[in-house]
């Protein structure tokens, strides 16, 4: 059939013209789209609205990626549908609350019944697109997948069919030559249950179709060694909705994206329904900047100020009282205390409220799945006076007040408005702006839409300065590259009571999740070291109690540190690294203002590890020598061989000096003791 293409006068006139958000820009022209900025361009082949991937561009190098066009990327059955009408909108979009300045480019698609919406999201300097899809209409497909219940107790869906579907593609690149490699990235969360977050795999793409699961894909094309890479924004693999039991599908000539996060009764005519989501991006012809690019990305994304990214926060719930001691005196001898360690956020976990949940210490604690208004008033004799002696005192101390909320996830949110109104009248009556989100259950799609409802109305309400951290301990949740545009990621619950708190395996997680998430995006705890030592066997030398309580916060300052604990229990020592809190501080926005990525070794507690925060010229270097008995250790950077280095000891006693690298950035770093640290400031001095 002929294709018929209708443009209003607005859509006429955008195909001769451009958007442009800060060198961010998309056009279409000679029916190609082009979206593109000062690091990138991307361009499809219109083709009446099923948009066909041509070819990807990197700026600056002129690395390029040519596809074939012989499949659309878009491909909601086995049988291609052809469009009936398609049009395009392009905008430049100011900075809101929920995302930054950007161009946008809106390809609305018309089928027979029903219409697919895809967003390409282009940010000023940033190597990226990303593209949303959003659905209406009446559609219907052939399911291929189950229930079950896996290990964990959570309902998941998993593929029934061992062919490769195309059914539920959401994204297609034609690759192009016949040596490519690639790396799937697959997470883990639910870290209650999971103490290995990351697993990555590599292999040679061949003739034969190979299913792969995660969230970061990085192709290479052997000969020339330039890289692309595709992130898919969505939960983490099994907890997806209507997962197909993979995420990408490679073979010789073809890349297909996978898992539309719907089912057919999702869709309807009421509205767009919102599916997942993926970003295309440059990843030059290294490892370096292909990590460089992600992290890019996924600070792009995010709308943050400086001061959401800089915070030190104390929570009393790692001492395992629980609510037990939840009250107006208990909080403000924990702010007195927090103060005189330096932190600069404190947050009431659960407990501060009226109606107790299940996880409270009183017999009353019940409930979990659903609360009312009058649950979250403060607790009418824990805090007799209201919260406003608590938030009074926190300012004085220049302290920011947070809070523990459990949203009402029975029926799938249902009662998501209620919450965000609690919410709301919270930061307008306190001027709370930090919430702890717990709890959450994202069961089918009404929980994943109402849930997004809940925290862009409180982000919009608030003028973007509500923060969230998303806990993500347990449950259904949104893992680390979706919903990741509200806050921050509340990452684990580790306990000396219990015996599963080791710095080095919590320094571990941060180590590996930090090569492909910005670690300001992750909340890292520390614990009172001084608790518990029986629930260790006395020969454990990796136990809290054998390490410094200074080594233990700087296991956490490449993050946004957790101080995990009741503060007015420590001993008097523990105020002793209160300077060096205070150095941190300084410095801290610096630190994050680079791309931090891993050096050294994985910790294991018995060997020399690391970070390295990279700017142009200059960065800075946290090195751990765990147990062992080296001095001295060479080890692998970020830098080029062959580059005069200034390194400046920050906290680390020494003198700074000169130094050259060795092939791959080698660097020698000196640590006088086991179980110690050196935070290092370096500058590249031009010969």
């Amino acid at each position: 059939m002929q294709v018929k293409i209708w443009y209003s006068l607005l859509f006429l006139f955008l195909t001769c013209s451009i958007a442009q958000a800060q060198n961010a820009e998309a056009f279409l022209r000679d029916d190609t789209l082009t979206l593109q900025n000062d690091k990138i361009a991307l361009s499809y082949l219109w083709n009446g609205g099923a948009l066909k991937a041509v070819q990807l561009l990197e700026k600056g190098t002129g690395n390029s990626f040519h596809f074939s066009t012989d499949q659309p990327g878009f491909l909601i059955d086995e049988n291609v549908e052809q469009p009936i009408s398609a049009n395009l909108k392009v905008e430049e979009n100011a900075a809101s609350a929920n995302i930054p300045a950007h161009t946008s480019a809106t390809v609305e698609t018309n089928f027979k019944n029903w219409k697919l919406r895809q967003i390409f999201r282009i940010f000023p300097e940033t190597p990226a697109v990303a593209v949303e899809l959003y659905y209406r209409g009446r559609v219907s497909w052939q399911k291929k997948h189950s229930k079950i219940v896996n290990p964990d107790g959570v309902e998941v869906e998993v593929e029934t069919s061992e062919t490769v579907s195309e059914a539920g593609r959401i994204g297609f690149l034609g690759i192009q030559g016949n040596h490519w490699s690639i790396k799937a990235v697959e997470f883990n969360d639910a870290t209650d249950d999971n103490n290995n977050l990351v697993h990555e795999k590599s292999l040679i793409i061949y003739t034969k179709p190979i299913k792969l699961s995660g969230n970061v894909f990085i192709a290479e094309e052997l000969p020339s060694g330039n890289r692309f890479f595709i992130l898919k924004e969505a939960p983490l693999d099994k907890m997806q909705l209507a997962y197909p039991g993979h995420d990408i599908t490679v073979q010789a000539g073809k890349l297909a994206i996978h898992g539309i996060g719907l089912e057919p009764e999702d869709i309807n005519n009421e509205g767009w329904t919102r599916g997942y989501g993926y970003v295309i991006g440059a990843g030059g012809n290294s490892a370096l900047k292909t990590l460089t690019a992600i992290k890019t990305y996924l600070k792009a994304k995010s709308p943050f100020n400086q001061d959401q990214g800089k915070m030190i926060m104390a929570n009393t719930w790692g001492d395992r009282s629980r609510d037990e001691r939840m009250n107006e005196k208990f909080v403000l001898q924990e702010l007195e205390a927090g103060a005189k360690l330096g932190i600069t956020h404190f947050q009431l976990d659960d407990g501060w409220q009226t109606g107790l949940s299940k996880n409270s210490g009183s017999e009353k604690g019940k409930l979990w799945r659903l609360w009312d208004k009058e649950s979250w008033k403060p607790h009418p004799t824990r805090f007799p006076n209201g919260l406003e002696p608590v938030v009074q005192k926190a300012r004085s101390l220049e302290i920011e007040p947070a809070l523990w909320f459990h949203p009402s996830s029975g029926s799938s949110f249902k009662n998501w408005r209620q919450d965000a109104e609690i919410l709301i009248d919270l930061y307008r009556r306190y001027d709370i702006k930090y919430f702890k989100m717990d709890g959450i259950e994202i069961q089918d799609k009404e929980a994943d839409r109402n849930l997004r409802f809940l925290l862009d109305s409180v982000k919009v309400a608030s003028g973007g300065e509500v923060f969230f951290n998303l806990d993500a301990t347990a449950g259904r949740r949104t893992g680390f590259f979706y919903m990741n545009e509200y806050g921050n990621i509340f990452l684990e619950n580790r306990y000396t009571d219990w015996g599963n708190y080791y710095p080095t395996r919590t320094l571990r997680n941060l180590w590996m999740l930090s090569k492909y998430i910005p670690p300001k995006n992750l909340q890292i705890e520390f614990l009172n070291k001084w608790r518990n030592s029986d629930k260790y066997a006395e020969n454990d030398s990796l136990a809290p109690i054998n390490y410094d309580f200074e080594y233990l916060f700087a296991t956490s300052m490449m993050s946004q540190p957790l101080a995990w604990m009741e503060l007015s229990s420590l001993p008097e020592e523990a105020f002793s690294v209160a300077p060096v809190v205070k150095k941190y501080k300084i410095v801290m926005n610096d630190i994050h203002a680079g791309t931090i990525l891993p050096i050294g070794n994985m910790p294991t507690g018995f060997t020399w590890t690391g970070f390295q925060s990279i700017q142009e010229k200059t960065g800075y270097f946290l090195i751990f020598r765990e147990n062992n008995a080296e001095n001295n250790f060479k080890m692998e950077t970020w830098l080029e061989g062959s580059k005069t280095v200034r390194i400046s000891p920050l906290l680390h006693p020494g003198e700074t000096f000169e130094t050259t690298t060795g092939a791959n950035g080698m660097l020698e770093f000196t640590v006088a003791e086991p179980n110690s640290y050196s935070l290092l400031s370096y500058k590249i001095i031009e010969n």
